[in-house]
Parts: C-alpha cells; sequence; structure tokens
C-alpha cells in the first residue's frame, strides 16, 4: 500500500564441494578446448591487486577503502590469497573468485566477477572449477555464496550441484 516494489532478491547457497566438482568436471572437459592459450588462473597472492580491484570496482561496484583491506589481508574476515582464483587472459586480469574461510572452515565466495569479454562462456566454469580445486586441496568441503535475480544460470548451476538453498531475502524500494 505505501508503493514498495521488489527491487532484488539474493538467493544464498551451501555446496559439497566434491559434488559440486564431479558436475563441473565433464562441463569442463566440453569446454576446454575453447580456452585460450594466453588464459591462466592464478591465486589472489599471485596476482595485480590494483587490476582485480579495478574489476571489481567497475563490474560490480564496492568501494576501493573497503575492498583493499580485504584484498590484501589486513581486514579481519579478508580474501584467502590461495583459495582466491584470478584469471588472467594475455596478462589482464578478466575475473576473480575472492573467497574467505569461515572460522567453521567453511569457505564462502563473497564476489565473482567477471569481464563481458569472457562472461557466459568458458571462463565461468573453469573459474568455479578451479576455485573448487583450490578449496578442496586446502581441506574446504563446504562453500556457501550467493546470486540475485540477474543469475539464473548460477541457479540453475546451483541445483545440478545438489546445492542447498538455505535462504533467500528482498530488497524492497
Amino acid at each position: 500500500r505505501l508503493g514498495f516494489v521488489v527491487c532484488q532478491r539474493r538467493h544464498d547457497y551451501e555446496v559439497n564441494l566434491v559434488e559440486a566438482l564431479a558436475v563441473l568436471e565433464p562441463l569442463l572437459a566440453r569446454v576446454r578446448d575453447r580456452i585460450p592459450p594466453g588464459a591462466r588462473i592464478v591465486p589472489l597472492a599471485e596476482c595485480d591487486l590494483e587490476a582485480v580491484a579495478g574489476l571489481h570496482e567497475q563490474y560490480l561496484g564496492g568501494n576501493r577503502r573497503v575492498l583493499w583491506p580485504l584484498l590484501t589481508g589486513a581486514a579481519p574476515n579478508s580474501y584467502d590469497p590461495q583459495r582466491s582464483s584470478i584469471l588472467q587472459l594475455n596478462g589482464q586480469v578478466v575475473a576473480a573468485t575472492l573467497v574467505r574461510l569461515l572460522p567453521d572452515g567453511t569457505a564462502e565466495v563473497d564476489a565473482k566477477v567477471l569481464h563481458p569479454a569472457v562472461r557466459r562462456r568458458w571462463a565461468n566454469v573453469w573459474l568455479m572449477h578451479e576455485a573448487i580445486r583450490r578449496g578442496l586441496a586446502r581441506g574446504t568441503r563446504v562453500i556457501r555464496y550467493f546470486t540475485l535475480d540477474a543469475h539464473e544460470d548460477t541457479r540453475r548451476l546451483s541445483a545440478r550441484f545438489g546445492g542447498t538453498l538455505t535462504g533467500c531475502s528482498v530488497r524492497m524500494g
């Protein structure tokens, strides 16, 4: 009655990494021949943090004053420098999955950003696969993340992973 409408929905998921990797393996095999020779995935610890911050700001928004301490490890709950994966194409940062480790051993994807030039192609599958592989190699078995209304493809993939929807919230405006 006051004129508020739903502006955005947030869907929170929890996924078992072993199950997710089993789903991603054949998907990655189908797109592996499309990955350009100049593409590589490195941990956050080995990349240009300025470029990651710039990609995040340009395509996800945010504030560098808040983002920078998370990237450098200077803030509480900073991004894990080994579990976070950065996709470089010909030396340029084009995608990132920024992960933090929670006290209970669960990993949380705080941000995933892809440059439009690599979105909805091989990059998303490869980046997810690598983030999961890195997490499993470091003993992480469960990951939490959220999607927004616009990320229908991620919600479909979450269902294929056997992901559990743990919550849904609505932002009104």
